[in-house]
């Protein structure tokens, strides 16, 4: 498995999780009571990523469309896959009003490949989407899951012309006459589909193993509480260092109460350099007894969230296990580069 990007709609930090994104977040709107993005119908309405180039994706979310429009309209690309930096789609994933999913190549304007049966898709109901890709002029392949369902298995060209058929783009467009809101999203270059699963943002805690940041009241004492908001309040409660090595680790809150197989974790850093010059860090994951390093980035001026993910435990090399992430502590550490 490789997971490339989560997204739970929590954070408030859209704008620098994602290469495009204009849209609003509503709060509580999720299925699990959390936020969701939502795009009106207004025009420019987006929400785009770019990847790293991938034979095959996968790409998971839960969605709700308050309003079925028919397709053959650039304005009813709910779901796009596209090459060349997002500069050309090769495949557009739309809705009929009778709740049929129909994909086409290119836009949604682009020749349909295939259509789903009627009433897949319900008004004002929260589905679990799944759409698998690999882009070819023959042998190519989009299969489409609805609530853990197949509905939709293609082959065939799914390549809409251009010189590339790895994927580096992808993301979601406006519909006619309603709003689509999302959650839950993930973004994985991948061969098989994973199944109906949910993001789940662990917030900290407590204070974990280390505590050598300075917090914003001036001292070491409970960095935790610094940190420990869904959205990032900016200058008002934070932690800080500037000498390599200086780090934070956090106990996180526990998954949702339930079983659950734990695809990939994700560490999310929302941070800013405070003064002149490059400054560095890097998240750190304890696992066990033992602190993993993630990669090293550059600071930006102003406050950005920067990501991570790990596929498997570093401390077993093997997949995560649910009382693992339990277990983990999370921060952030200093580095010179």
């Amino acid at each position: 498995m490789a997971v490339l990007f989560l997204d739970s709609a929590n954070g408030g930090d859209v704008a620098s999780r994602w290469n495009s994104a204009t849209l609003s977040i509503i709060a509580g709107a999720s299925p699990s009571g959390r936020a969701a993005y939502r795009l009106t119908n207004s025009t420019g309405q987006t929400l785009g990523k770019n990847i790293p180039d991938t034979a095959s994706l996968l790409v998971g979310w839960k969605g709700r469309l308050s309003a079925l429009s028919n397709d053959n309209s650039g304005n009813t690309a709910l779901f796009a896959i596209r090459s060349d930096s997002g500069s050309l789609t090769h495949l557009t994933f739309c809705t009929l009003s009778t709740g049929v999913i129909r994909i086409r190549r290119g836009t949604a304007t682009g020749t349909i490949l295939a259509d789903s049966a009627i009433g897949i898709v319900s008004v004002d109901t929260w589905h679990h989407f799944e759409v698998r890709a690999t882009i070819a002029d023959s042998g190519g392949r989009v299969e489409v899951w609805v609530d853990g369902v197949q509905v939709i298995n293609f082959t065939g060209d799914t390549r809409n012309g251009g010189t590339k058929t790895d994927v580096d783009n992808t993301g979601y467009g406006r519909t006619l006459g309603g709003n689509w809101d999302l959650s839950d999203i993930s973004i994985a270059s991948e061969t098989t589909n994973y199944g109906v699963t949910m993001v789940a943002m662990s917030l900290p805690d407590g204070n974990g193993n280390s505590s050598g940041l300075t917090g914003s009241d001036a001292d070491q004492v409970d960095n935790y509480l610094h940190v420990d908001e869904a959205t990032p309040d900016g200058n008002t409660t934070y932690v800080a260092g500037d000498t390599e090595g200086q780090k934070d680790t956090y106990a996180l809150a526990n998954l949702p109460s339930g079983t659950w197989d734990v695809i990939a974790v994700q560490t999310v850093l929302n941070a800013i350099k405070a003064d002149a010059g490059t400054r560095f860090m890097r998240p750190v994951l304890r696992s066990g007894t033992t602190d993993y390093p993630g990669v090293s980035v550059a600071v930006s001026e102003s406050y950005l969230s920067y990501l991570e993910v790990f596929s498997t435990d570093p401390d077993t090399a093997a997949a995560w296990t649910q009382s693992g992430v339990n277990a983990l502590e999370m921060g952030p550490e200093v580095r010179d580069s």
